[in-house]
């Protein structure tokens, strides 16, 4: 369509703008909706993204800007892979407010920041702590699975080796002990 939309839906009403329902009860490797970018440019600066669901500033929506539910199904409700060689990011979060949690994994009684998330990624402000990591009934905070250490430990870095917990500061490997 030479830069232009091939398919623009403007919609001021108070239903759907597109609802599509998809009822093959037995259909397999099909999909309720397929996106596929096939553009094959050799210009690497170009970023374009295969979906932008955009909300303006002066929306006065207080819900969210998306929401994926999943009622029943034995899969992952998002299942999200890149291939090997992409050299970027997975995942990206930016959260611009800097005063609000910018991931926020509940429960099905935990839904909103205001309640205690199983993990969320907070703003580093003082007095605050960036992560919070909060466990169900009979289950630990965080589990460090045991296995070698790195080879090229840097600065920072935490493991459990099987029988002791390390730590990195500098260029030095503590091991972490108590009585």
């Amino acid at each position: 369509a030479g830069g232009a939309s091939d398919l623009s839906i403007t919609h001021r009403g108070t239903g759907n703008s597109i609802s599509v329902s998809y009822a093959a009860s037995s259909a397999r490797d099909t999909f309720l909706m397929l996106l596929t970018d096939s553009n094959q440019g050799s210009d690497s600066a170009i970023s374009s993204p295969v979906i932008k669901v955009h909300r303006t500033s002066g929306s006065t929506s207080i819900d969210n800007l998306m929401q994926v539910f999943q009622e029943g199904g034995t899969e992952a409700v998002v299942d999200i892979r890149q291939h090997s060689t992409a050299g970027a990011a997975v995942l990206r979060l930016y959260q611009q407010d800097l005063s609000e949690t910018a991931l926020f994994i509940g429960t099905n009684t935990a839904v909103t920041e205001a309640d205690v998330g199983l993990l969320e990624v907070l703003p580093a402000t003082a007095g605050t702590v960036g992560i919070r990591i909060s466990p169900s009934a009979n289950v630990a905070h965080m589990r460090w699975l045991d296995g070698s250490d790195p080879a090229s430990p840097v600065n920072g870095d935490f493991w459990y080796d099987g029988s002791v917990l390390k730590f990195r500061q500098g260029t030095t490997t503590k091991t972490l002990s108590w009585t």
